[in-house]
């Protein structure tokens, strides 16, 4: 898999369109992330930093019960992150 074939089916995940940037996760480690959640049933996890991955994190825990709890400096950011997001309340 690669960076397209990730980005193509993560992208499932949610139906905003999302600005990436040098500074998100490439689409091939947030599928990574995302296969290890699914099969160790991580459906608890703490992330420091928001960008792109908090939203596909969010959504993927959102829709298996899980929880996402993210740690920012920035809450201006942190709640634009949020907006992202078709169930906001994933992600504090």
């Amino acid at each position: 898999m690669n960076d397209t074939d990730a980005l193509i089916s993560i992208s499932k995940l949610t139906p905003a369109f999302l600005p990436w940037t040098n500074y998100a996760m490439r689409p091939l480690a947030i599928q990574i992330a995302l296969n290890d959640m699914d099969v160790n049933r991580h459906h608890r996890v703490i992330e420091l930093g928001s960008r792109l991955s908090t939203v596909f994190f969010a959504e993927y825990l959102a829709k298996v019960g899980g929880t996402l709890v993210t740690i920012d400096h920035d809450r201006l950011w942190l709640d634009h992150v949020k907006g992202w997001m078709s169930q906001p309340a994933a992600a504090v």
